[in-house]
């Protein structure tokens, strides 16, 4: 099942005419290019400046939502240049929620559903969600639902894979209790300044939602994941990549070039039996499962409508290599789950 790519252009409410645009737009085909008549990529769905959040949910998001209830792996990336509304995609503002807020009281309205059906039918097992959330910065992990600043480090192992060793696991009890702790998250990331900018914007934030849901017929319950993932800004993309590793030192940009390394390799490599470095950097080792793995993935590209057609270029050519990484999700049931050995 490869990556599906949506885009959504961000700014003033209405999209602008052409003239106004950084880029070229055909919002009939749902196509993004530099220039006109230079390469272009087709999205699945195209979102437009003035269409909600809702509607980025609904299009992109909900079919996550049922697929995680019914047992698989998910996940959503959320990447973009600084700036062009991707935490206010996840998170939203006074007026308007995220796609988290909406994803939540969606899982839990299920959860109420599925319970009740369970004790209608004899079943006694009780659904669970809890929360992990990560900050990747300078090749450096922290956990964001502890008040401590201390590095994490990685671990692996046959049962979890690759997996921050002693990260908090916070249980979740309703959707206002999830909605709180991911913003307490939220609030202690990295608010730092560097030379060459915000810190923010080099860091990638990684956010688990671990769903266990019991099943009618099964006497073990399912064990399934949405990740989020919002990538740092894409911005240095549009830049001789040498060049930026010397400007800006190893490590500040780091997350973001491997990245982009790693999915031009799988792209190239379509086959399950393949054999894939994940070890470049912090963030793609834990991403296994989320690109190329046991995972269904969405992939969602904001874009600002001031973008420069260079970056845009490079955007382009990332989708187009998002589109072609080949996922293997499967159903996380009890079968799965003792195929798992050391």
């Amino acid at each position: 099942m490869n990556i599906a790519v949506d885009g959504r252009i961000c700014g003033a409410k209405g999209l602008p005419g052409k003239s106004r645009l950084g880029f070229h737009v055909d919002l009939h085909n749902r196509e993004i290019a530099s220039r006109h008549g230079s390469q272009q990529f087709s999205f699945q769905s195209l979102y437009r400046a003035e269409e909600t959040n809702v509607d980025v949910y609904k299009g992109s998001v909900r079919d996550l939502h049922e697929m995680l209830v019914d047992g698989y792996n998910v996940s959503l990336f959320v990447l973009g240049e600084s700036g062009s509304g991707k935490s206010f995609t996840l998170s939203g503002n006074g007026k308007e929620a995220g796609i988290v807020q909406m994803f939540l009281d969606q899982l839990f309205s299920t959860i109420d559903d599925v319970e009740a059906r369970s004790f209608r039918h004899g079943g006694h097992q009780r659904a669970s969600v809890s929360l992990q959330m990560y900050e990747v910065y300078n090749e450096v992990i922290r956990d964001l639902l502890t008040p401590s600043n201390d590095p994490m480090i990685l671990k692996h192992s046959a049962t979890r894979g690759v997996h921050v060793q002693g990260g908090n696991e916070v249980t979740v009890t309703d959707s206002a209790d999830g909605i709180a702790l991911f913003h307490q998250g939220l609030a202690r990331k990295i608010k730092s300044m560097t030379d060459f900018g915000p810190a923010q914007n080099f860091a990638s934030t990684i956010i688990h939602f671990n769903l266990i849901l019991p099943v009618d017929d099964k006497p073990f319950p399912n064990k399934s994941t949405f990740t989020i993932v919002e990538l740092p800004g894409l911005e240095k993309l549009g830049d001789d990549l040498t060049t930026i590793r010397y400007r800006e030192g190893p490590k500040l940009t780091k997350s973001l070039i491997s990245f982009n390394v790693l999915i031009n390799t799988i792209a190239t490599q379509p086959y399950a039996d393949r054999l894939i470095n994940y070890g470049e950097s912090k963030l793609t080792q834990l991403l296994e499962d989320e690109v190329g793995g046991n995972c269904r993935t969405q992939a969602l590209v904001c874009m600002k409508t001031d973008s420069d057609p260079n970056l845009i270029s490079a955007v382009v050519k990332m989708c187009r290599e998002l589109e072609q990484v080949k996922n293997f999700p499967v159903l996380n049931d009890c079968i799965i789950q003792d195929l798992i050995t050391q």
